[in-house]
């Protein structure tokens, strides 16, 4: 009788457990799925929610409608968790890694960018109840599988130049005048006859090979001063007269001394782009936009392979 009772009990308090648990993923330690030898822990998958948990539970839904909503999201991250454990187990086979190094040198890139201390990205981690090592070890799971995708799906789309050329027609204009990429040191016209002798010293430092931005940087008095004289790029019909004949005779690397109404201008030409060189990067971004297109696409059918091949068994 005891023996039934406490049989009972033990029953209602695993079903008390579960049932708690299911409600906002609470469930103790224990499988969420199998893809094919590795498991992926309900640990992992609430790792995962816990962004979405918060909005949920603090949203104007009824318990119902966040019953509903969090298992629908909770799927569809548990569905993303498989796809990334069947990726990384095709990369492991054909031997892809990424270092520790690697995951370092991307994470000072992201400190770069946006401007923090590594102390300010764990803080910021820290605050979303993410640890720096776990944001370091899924942070190297997301480098070796854009690695692997990139590799294996990105790299063998091949779009035909007909599609390309069609592609270009229907969505880029196309301009068919070079434009010249100059930087000046300019002298401005009022004050040219105390200049004179600055104008004889700023050639004579670029004769001896002093970069181009540090003279103009201590010696023009044009706009982009800061900047050391560097105006980009402009078509010849958007320049000076005297410029834009100058520019015909020079060569890439070229300085030249030009007069013009507003004073003396030393100018160096940096580049030139062509109709041919515009062309090209045209065509080079045209292709890239259609392998995006054709990327999703690609990769959803990569997945699917993957899928249809693996052993899947999901326990929540």
């Amino acid at each position: 009788m005891k023996k039934s009772l406490l049989i009972k009990l033990f029953l209602l308090l695993i079903i008390e457990v579960v049932l708690c648990n299911i409600s906002y993923g609470k469930i103790v330690d224990g499988i969420a799925a199998i893809v094919n030898n590795e498991v992926i822990t309900i640990s992992e998958l609430n790792d995962k929610l816990k962004p979405y948990k918060e909005k949920i539970l603090s949203s104007n839904l009824s318990p119902k409608e966040k019953e509903k909503e969090f298992i629908k999201i909770r799927n569809k991250i548990l569905d993303k968790l498989i796809d990334d454990t069947l990726i990384l187990q095709f990369g492991k086979k054909l031997g892809y890694n990424v270092s520790d190094e690697e995951v370092d040198e991307v994470i000072k890139n992201i400190l770069r960018k946006n401007g923090i201390t590594i102390e300010q990205l764990k803080e910021a981690l820290e605050e979303n109840g993410i640890s720096f090592k776990s944001y370091k070890e899924n942070l190297k799971k997301e480098i070796l599988i854009a690695r692997i995708v990139n590799s294996y799906v990105r790299k063998n789309i091949k779009i035909p130049k007909a599609e390309i050329d069609k592609y270009i027609k229907e969505n880029f204009k196309i301009d068919e005048e070079a434009e010249y990429h100059i930087q000046q040191i300019l002298f401005l016209k009022r004050n040219l006859d105390k200049d004179k002798e600055k104008i004889q010293d700023a050639l004579n430092l670029l004769k001896q090979k002093v970069p181009f931005s540090e003279v103009a940087k201590k010696f023009s008095e044009g706009p982009f001063k800061d900047q050391g004289g560097d105006l980009g790029y402009f078509k010849k019909k958007d320049l000076l007269p005297e410029i834009a004949e100058a520019l015909t005779k020079m060569k890439i690397g070229d300085i030249k001394v030009v007069k013009t109404k507003l004073g003396v201008h030393i100018i160096k030409l940096v580049d030139i782009k062509s109709k041919k060189q515009k062309m090209s990067l045209i065509m080079k971004k045209a292709e890239e936009e259609l392998k995006d297109k054709k990327f999703s696409q690609k990769l959803q059918e990569w997945i699917k392979e993957l899928r249809k091949n693996a052993l899947i068994i999901k326990k929540i």
